[in-house]
């Protein structure tokens, strides 16, 4: 690997000694609009008289007798919605982990690069993570890169865009994924003009990064329950494809969420 990364022969340094000429780690952020969306919840929770520590104890109990309560913060301002009651929030949670990682050096005299892309992380970080005062439930998958929670956008994919084109992407290094989930059945015959357009879109307004899942949640429960007939099927999970009969159940059941909930 050392003789295929450029100066560490001439350097005379292994790549795992600080021999090539770039030496960054990535570090990556999984679930920041869950972090966004609880504050602007929490500010939409008390104007409607609710107490910090009513917020709180429900969170606590998963929201077990609260359902009002739950309403309220489920339908508060969310990310993904070109809202920037909410949008400012998830922005702002990201520059402040941006600024805390990129600020470190590692071992071998690089830097620290802050990412925002789970790989599958936001399933499995999700499986212990309680109630959010967003009204999510304890164990739910946190949202994916700056995806928005998975349906919290309500306004369409072109309002997704615009709130992932307010990111600070000059802070993230490492990079961040956007996936953006369509049923094919919206696209017909333009669909290839279409997603072309939507690219062009998000790339005009600052956005870096855009991949598709262009599926329906019939053929993927399909999958799940006969995957010897479907082991050609592809989906992108968070910034990589992989074979949907080949990934463990709960990671399939996000991404079935993901399309089930497109408005």
């Amino acid at each position: 690997m050392s003789l295929c990364i450029e100066d560490c022969f001439e350097e005379g340094r292994d790549v795992t000694r600080g021999g090539a000429r770039y030496n960054f780690t990535g570090i990556q952020a999984v679930g920041v609009a869950d972090v966004g969306d609880p504050l602007a919840a929490i500010e939409r929770a008390l104007e409607a008289g609710y107490t910090i520590e009513e917020i709180i104890e429900a969170c606590k109990t998963n929201f077990v007798d609260n359902e009002e309560l739950r309403r309220i913060l489920i339908e508060s301002p969310k990310y993904g919605n070109d809202d920037d009651r909410a949008d400012k929030y998830t922005r702002m949670v990201l520059e402040f982990y941006c600024d805390e990682v990129n600020r470190h050096r590692n071992f071998r005299g690089g830097y620290f690069a802050a990412g925002c892309y789970p790989m599958t992380t936001n399933v499995g970080f999700g499986f212990f993570t309680s109630a959010l005062s967003s009204g999510r439930r304890s164990g739910e998958p946190l949202n994916p890169g700056v995806s928005p929670s998975t349906g919290m956008d309500r306004e369409g994919i072109t309002a997704v865009i615009k709130s992932a084109s307010k990111i600070n992407y000059a802070k993230i290094p490492n990079g961040a994924s956007l996936t953006l989930n369509l049923s094919e059945d919206v696209l017909g015959s333009k669909g290839v003009e279409i997603i072309k357009a939507l690219i062009k879109s998000a790339l005009d307004l600052g956005c870096m990064h855009a991949q598709f899942n262009i599926l329906k949640a019939d053929v993927l429960k399909k999958a799940q329950e006969e995957p010897e007939k479907y082991r050609w099927l592809l989906v992108r999970v968070a910034g990589w494809s992989a074979y949907f009969v080949e990934l463990s159940k709960p990671v399939q059941d996000e991404i079935i969420r993901r399309v089930s909930c497109k408005l």
